[in-house]
C-alpha cells in the first residue's frame, strides 16, 4: 500500500511510468486541485491517466459528529466543531486506487 500526500504534486508525481510501477499495489491519494494552476483540469488528467492500471473511487468527509464524544460535552457547538476542523481552505478528496486484477 502506498500513501501519498504531497500537497499539489501528485499530478506531476503520479505519471504514466509512476502509474505502471504502482499498478500492482493499493495507492491512496490526497487530491489537492486547489493548490495549483489548472488544478481540476490536472485531477481529470490524472483519473484519466488512472483508469489504465486501476479501479477508481474516492473518499470525501462527509460528516462532523464530535457529540460522539464526551470530553467534548462542555464545549460550546462551535468549539466542538473547531476541534475537528483540520483548517483546509476546502473540501478534500482522498483518491483510491484499487489494482486491476
Amino acid at each position: 500500500m502506498i500513501l501519498i500526500d504531497v500537497e499539489g504534486f501528485e499530478f506531476e508525481l503520479l505519471d504514466q511510468k509512476m502509474l505502471r510501477c504502482f499498478s500492482n499495489s493499493y495507492v491512496i491519494c490526497e487530491l489537492h486541485p486547489s493548490l495549483v494552476s489548472n488544478g481540476y483540469e490536472k485531477q481529470d488528467q490524472l483519473l484519466s491517466r488512472c483508469k489504465d492500471f486501476f479501479n477508481i473511487s474516492t473518499i470525501q468527509r462527509e460528516t462532523y459528529n464530535p457529540n460522539n464524544f464526551e470530553e467534548l460535552d462542555m464545549l460550546s457547538d462551535e468549539k466542538r466543531l473547531i476541534v475537528f476542523g483540520e483548517g483546509r481552505s476546502s473540501n478534500m478528496k482522498w483518491l483510491v486506487l484499487e489494482p486491476k486484477l
